[in-house]
């Protein structure tokens, strides 16, 4: 049986997430004010279910695989009308993956216009200098613009753009990437904002050119930051931007 507890006054509206039943079957559900269990979408097969939203249109998307965004096992996202019916499949074409962290659909109107993620690849590197192998596979990440043909268009190619020196975060779990983009939004001109975990830099680039405008946080920082103790952020996640035009993110580093 599932429910979610909660603490405070009620908000209004669903509260939705996905589960997994211990990796076997990927479940999209959706807990009402109260904290109750209003509706779920089940995926049957071995892939469980991972980022999951509301998309502007009102159908939902949620991505199925078991890749943490930088091991080379296949997944995809779904998107599912309300009423339950699967409406697309979006994924990278071979030899590149789609990665786990953030899916945004954009539309004409009612009409879909572009699905916005993120994918991945790899190159052999030598990553001794930080406690890996000397000849190993490493990630890098594309931004990635894919239509209704299904055709991606790279945005943004991380391995032209970055390097291994831009990273700051420790290793850890991560060593085989070097960038790890953990979330995807627009910025109120149409143009892109991204987190790259691990360079612990919010980076905003132009949707039209895919040049950056410029990088905050990181070695490559552009701003400055007052008020913090701490010098700025690091291993960063959901950057946001609000209706005020500030930037929200979850400083986890």
């Amino acid at each position: 049986r599932t429910h979610m507890r909660m603490s405070g006054r009620p908000t209004s509206g669903y509260v939705l997430t996905s589960m997994a039943d211990t990796g076997r079957t990927g479940f999209v559900v959706a807990f009402d004010s109260t904290g109750r269990l209003a509706w779920y979408r089940e995926f049957p097969g071995e892939m469980p279910a991972g980022e999951t939203k509301q998309q502007p249109n009102g159908d939902f998307t949620v991505f199925l695989g078991r890749t943490p965004g930088w091991m080379f096992f296949p997944g995809s996202y779904e998107q599912v009308r309300p009423s339950g019916e699967m409406v697309r499949t979006i994924m990278a074409p071979p030899p590149l993956y789609t990665d786990n962290h953030e899916l945004m659909l954009t539309f004409r109107d009612t009409v879909f216009d572009a699905a916005h993620f993120f994918t991945f690849d790899g190159r052999r590197a030598d990553i001794s200098r930080w406690g890996g192998p000397r000849d190993t596979l490493i990630v890098g990440h594309q931004l990635v613009r894919m239509g209704a043909d299904g055709l991606p268009q790279a945005v943004l190619d991380g391995w032209n753009h970055f390097s291994w020196e831009d990273r700051i975060e420790p290793p850890r779990d991560t060593l085989y990437d070097f960038d790890h983009p953990n979330s995807l939004d627009f910025d109120h001109d149409g143009n892109y904002i991204v987190s790259y975990r691990n360079m612990g830099e919010i980076t905003k680039i132009d949707a039209r050119t895919g040049a950056i405008i410029w990088r905050f946080g990181g070695r490559n920082n552009q701003f400055t930051i007052r008020n913090d103790p701490l010098r700025g952020f690091s291993a960063q996640h959901t950057a946001r931007i609000l209706d005020n035009g500030n930037l929200l993110l979850y400083d986890n580093g």
